[in-house]
């Protein structure tokens, strides 16, 4: 077998198992982050600035500067966690790939640096005139699109009178 087939299927292999890890974390993101002032309903101010000052003096009482929802954001969420395992599988793949094929990265590089040196920049002067004719045709082009659409606005207004 051709080691070319062989990296092809590999990788193949890598984005369907990364799509398939990414379909799962999707569920695990549209539930979302309910927090307990989401769930429960303000009664009116009086309430909600009383249950405040409770809760101040229940805190000054303990000595304690966290309350309920400090507690609550301490642990990981699921999307986090997905999210880090997403990650911790790409890097992994990654790096076994890069070992894996290191020969032939190695040639893609030197390939890649020689196609690089062949690179030929335009000069300033030609990079200005180019530029400009790119100006041009934008400013023709919206220009043309405006006239459409005021054309077509007035036609379209035009024809629906008629059935009015």
């Amino acid at each position: 077998m051709k080691t070319g087939t062989l990296l092809r299927k590999w990788s193949a292999a890598l984005i369907a198992v990364l799509l398939m890890i990414s379909l799962f974390a999707i569920p695990a993101f549209a539930e979302g982050e309910t927090t307990a002032e989401s769930d429960t309903t303000v009664e009116s101010d009086t309430t909600a600035e009383s249950e405040t000052t409770a809760e101040s003096e229940t805190t000054a009482e303990t000595g304690s500067g966290s309350n309920k929802n400090e507690e609550e954001k301490k642990g990981l969420s699921t999307g986090t966690i997905v999210g880090i395992v997403i990650g911790a599988v790409v890097v992994i793949a990654g790096v076994v790939l890069c070992i894996k094929f290191r020969e032939k990265l190695a040639k893609a590089f030197r390939v890649y640096k020689s196609e690089c040196k062949k690179i030929v920049w335009l000069s300033w002067d030609q990079t200005k005139k180019n530029t400009l004719v790119v100006i041009v045709v934008l400013v023709i082009v919206a220009a043309v699109i405006v006239v459409l659409d005021y054309l077509l606005q007035g036609a379209f207004l035009g024809f629906f009178k008629l059935f009015q």
